[in-house]
């Protein structure tokens, strides 16, 4: 053991706490120095755990269900509530959608107060005169269930969001390769409010009845995806499209026109038919008009104006003979 202090000393100590009991100033008697007033630092330290515990409601929460009956109830109803939540949180995780999540969960949270209400009962558990009562623990519980069903809620609304906009892109992808071309703003608004309508109807089936139907990340949806409609044309696939349509272009220009082209030229024959008996034979072609579309004359001359007409039973046939004509050019390039 450590030897006794000397006298001088145990004068100072005496002298200390007399002063102190006395008037509160640290001024002694004797042999040492003053009393500099300086606070214990254990008790600092519970005033700022308690400081924490004020600023910060999960840890004054945590601390009351250690000492409270009623929280203790409380993380009972939770215990039995938690495997079907973890349940929903492990199926979210794995990037998969529960169905009806939203009436499902909607269920669950309403049936938190009569659950928490049967465990009261189960346990006897009354609220004393002055004490602390139940409410303040059925509010902290139907809290933790909402906010853990609202950050399962977020989970899948990320992946409907994600499912929606690879939707809308092959969407549009598809329609230019159909179409050949860059898409115009009205065809990229309408691919967007077909895509919308899809992202509401199937959170819907999601949201549960305790949260808003629309909130801020349904704005964040909408700007992701009119963001992809606006900039479709700098997405890579977009941009191989676009120039593989240009070559081809440029290639069919290189080659010429292609295809079945037909045209029609006007002509007109002309015949005279003087008298002889038909050993006298002329005849001659003219081209008149422009060059890619000419028209033909024929002119044509035969002495046999002696000779019977059999066809229209004449004795003679006609001096002159005029007789239009169509030529029609078709040409496969």
């Amino acid at each position: 053991p450590p030897p006794p202090p000397p006298p001088a000393a145990r004068a100072f100590l005496v002298g200390t706490r007399d002063a102190e009991d006395a008037s509160g100033v640290a001024a002694v008697e004797g042999e040492g120095e003053e009393f500099d007033g300086a606070e214990d630092p254990e008790a600092e330290e519970e005033e700022t755990d308690e400081d924490d515990l004020a600023s910060d409601p999960e840890a004054r929460r945590s601390r009351k269900r250690q000492t409270t009956p009623f929280d203790e109830a409380a993380d009972e109803v939770l215990g039995r509530l938690q495997p079907k939540i973890s349940r929903w949180e492990e199926v979210a995780k794995d990037g998969r959608i529960v169905v009806g999540y939203g009436a499902q969960a909607s269920r669950l949270a309403s049936r938190v107060p009569d659950d928490f209400a049967r465990e009261l009962r189960r346990q006897g558990l009354v609220a004393e005169e002055g004490g602390a009562g139940p409410e303040e623990a059925a509010e902290e519980l139907q809290g933790e269930v909402e906010r853990q069903l609202q950050a399962i809620f977020f989970a899948q609304r990320a992946l409907v969001e994600q499912a929606v906009y690879k939707r809308l892109k092959a969407d549009l992808l598809r329609r230019m390769r159909r179409k050949k071309r860059a898409l115009i703003p009205k065809e990229r608004a309408n691919a967007l409010q077909r895509a919308l309508k899809e992202y509401d109807g199937r959170v819907k089936d999601l949201i549960p009845s305790f949260m808003p139907e629309r909130g801020a990340e349904r704005a964040l949806a909408e700007q992701t995806l009119a963001q992809l409609a606006a900039t479709l044309d700098e997405l890579p696939e977009a941009k191989d499209l676009l120039s593989g349509w240009r070559i081809e272009q440029l290639r069919r220009q290189s080659r010429g026109p292609r295809g079945i082209s037909v045209s029609f030229s006007p002509g007109l024959r002309i015949m005279m038919r003087p008298d002889g008996f038909g050993n006298l034979q002329l005849n001659t072609k003219r081209q008149v008009g422009p060059p890619n579309n000419p028209n033909e004359v024929s002119l044509a001359v035969l002495n046999d104006g002696n000779v019977m007409d059999v066809y229209r039973k004449q004795p003679k046939p006609p001096l002159f003979k005029f007789q239009p004509t169509v030529a029609m050019d078709v040409s496969l390039s």
